[in-house]
């Protein structure tokens, strides 16, 4: 974020929503929104995801990560696998996989919490549940003979943490995730260098839907901007669009009082997200639009 984030809050008491969660001991890409950005939060494309971490051999903790409690170690004398076999390895956690999430995760059993029950020591690795994810791509580069760069392109819901676990089992030997470091979300990326990236409204609904300017000719748009603040009925309203393809619209309304570039106008406001199908259109969110003058 910007290093005028706080005072962005307090001057202007915005809303703020995020997008994806890390570990705590995990570094990289969150998304946050702020003001009526919040309100499209979930049509945002955000997966899949990938995540660069360091696999550590020889330790086993029973939170799969640096930061838990060592419940294992060894073999002694471990001998890493050729690149032959590895890349069979790798291959085996490609695709649609099974795991077991970490019992320090907020995976939930019988209601509650799997973390809260492992700090009271009342469940194993044995007891959580297994799940079904994907991993699109997996490489891998060695780093030391017990420590492993990977490269990891998967689906939401995937645990980082079970698959430098597993990974580390099936290479005969134990292991655990001793950083992550998530470098894309969807169509979010840090570019090389970056800390932060801003992006207006516009630009996040120009990722999931079409435009489509309100023109202000006489009283017509105005009477078409009223239609939609007010949440009328929009079959009617927008019937004149009718010839359009099904799809998301944002809708924009071009203020009468300032200059038209019609198709691209830096002063036009989105109103309204929406949804067509055939004749019928439908809300999906509409956006404060006295916030924008």
């Amino acid at each position: 974020l910007p290093d005028d984030a706080n005072s962005l809050f307090l001057a202007k008491k915005l809303k703020v929503g995020h997008i994806g969660t890390l570990d705590p001991n995990a570094t990289g890409l969150v998304l946050a929104a702020f003001g009526e950005a919040t309100k499209i939060i979930p049509y945002l494309k955000v997966d899949p995801k990938r995540y660069k971490g360091v696999v550590k051999f020889g330790i086993e903790t029973d939170s799969a990560d640096i930061v838990g409690k060592v419940i294992g170690q060894g073999p002694e004398n471990w001998v890493r696998p050729e690149d032959e076999e590895m890349d069979n390895i790798c291959s085996s956690f490609t695709g649609t996989i099974s795991q077991k999430p970490p019992i320090y995760s907020a995976v939930h059993i019988n209601g509650k919490r799997a973390y809260d029950l492992a700090r009271e020591n009342k469940i194993t690795l044995e007891d959580m549940p297994t799940k079904l994810v994907d991993v699109f791509k997996l490489s891998y580069r060695f780093l030391s003979d017990d420590e492993m760069e990977i490269d990891v392109t998967c689906g939401s819901g995937t645990f980082i943490r079970s698959l430098a676990r597993d990974l580390s089992v099936s290479m005969g030997t134990k292991g655990l995730l001793k950083s992550l470091d998530r470098v894309q979300m969807g169509n979010f990326c840090l570019d090389s260098g970056e800390d932060h990236k801003v992006y207006t409204l516009k630009e996040l609904l120009d990722m999931i839907s079409l435009p489509l300017y309100i023109p202000p000719r006489h009283d017509f748009g105005r009477s078409m901007l009223m239609d939609i603040v007010h949440g009328n009925r929009l079959s009617k309203t927008m019937s004149e669009f009718n010839n359009l393809r099904d799809g998301m619209y944002s809708i924009y309304y071009e203020h009468s009082e300032l200059p038209k570039k019609v198709g691209n106008n830096e002063f036009s406001r989105p109103v309204a997200l929406v949804t067509k199908n055939g004749p019928e259109w439908k809300y999906v969110r509409n956006f404060n639009y006295k916030e924008h003058w």
